[in-house]
């Protein structure tokens, strides 16, 4: 494989995990094309579109392309676009080791590299380190886990206030009740406690999930926290390290910079709008 940067391309669904994929690529400062789709105003679903290029339709999809390859390749789920990503263009995303957990100064938390010393790749973490197995546990809790609950947190909600036939208007709000009582409020809750209690036990005030520095898991980890702050579920006197994390991130740069290029593309300011 060639070492020149290959063609990266990014299909973006507004209100979508496909942000933390352009915050994730801003963070490694890789050339990239923005394909934006919109959601129906009415029913708030995706277009088929996408199925062109990945036959779930399902977003966020990369497509990459090197020079001295012949095929595109066509990458769909979050997780493993970000494992793919890191692991191949930006190593210092990987957790460090269990012995060498600081950070030696080389980035700045904004999305500069600066120089690479000739041990870094020493300092990252292996599957024998709990720093490998924590980083792993969240890149893909935030998908396996806590997203499932908040979707059925999504589905409860357009229970309540989507305009429905009359005949099925009582059976939908009672459904949707039961959910809410039974399961939605108290799991969620349960994982909102563990995130802050994950958060408050880490030696960088909280900063990240894995260490003292930015990682591949927190890429995965941002869009679940901020679902949970724009819903409300997140009081910054009852859990403030989530609160001041969620913030932490969108204080970056490089989020700055994925924000900005979404009003520079589409006119209008991103905001997560859950209902």
């Amino acid at each position: 494989m060639s070492d020149q940067l290959p063609k990266i391309t990014l299909h973006w669904l507004d209100k979508s995990r496909s942000h933390r994929i352009l915050f994730l690529l801003e963070e490694l400062q890789l050339p990239y094309e923005l394909k934006i789709y919109k959601r129906n105003p009415i029913t708030n679903l995706a277009g088929s579109a996408l199925k062109l290029i990945h036959p779930l339709g399902k977003f966020p999809v990369i497509e990459v392309r090197h020079e001295d390859q012949e095929e595109t390749i066509v990458i769909a789920e979050s997780a493993v676009i970000v494992e793919y990503l890191v692991e191949n263009f930006g190593r210092h995303l990987l957790p460090d080791k269990d012995d060498d957990g600081r950070d030696d100064g080389r980035h700045n938390g904004d999305g500069d590299l600066g120089e690479r010393g000739p041990n870094e790749e020493g300092r990252t973490a292996t599957p024998r380190d709990i720093s490998w197995l924590r980083y792993k546990y969240f890149l893909h809790y935030a998908e396996g886990s806590v997203m499932n609950v908040l979707l059925i947190a999504v589905m409860v909600t357009f229970l309540r206030t989507t305009p429905l036939f009359l005949l099925v208007r009582p059976l939908a709000r009672a459904i949707a009740w039961q959910l809410e009582k039974q399961y939605v409020k108290n799991t969620l809750v349960t994982h909102i406690e563990f995130l802050e209690d994950e958060l408050s036990k880490q030696g960088n005030k909280g900063d990240f999930f894995v260490g003292d520095k930015l990682t591949g898991a927190d890429i995965m980890m941002s869009f679940p926290v901020e679902v949970l702050k724009a819903r409300g579920d997140l009081d910054s006197g009852r859990y403030p390290f989530l609160v001041r994390y969620l913030e932490r991130l969108k204080s970056r740069e490089t989020w700055k910079r994925a924000d900005a290029k979404i009003f520079e593309v589409t006119g209008v300011e991103r905001r997560m709008d859950i209902r």
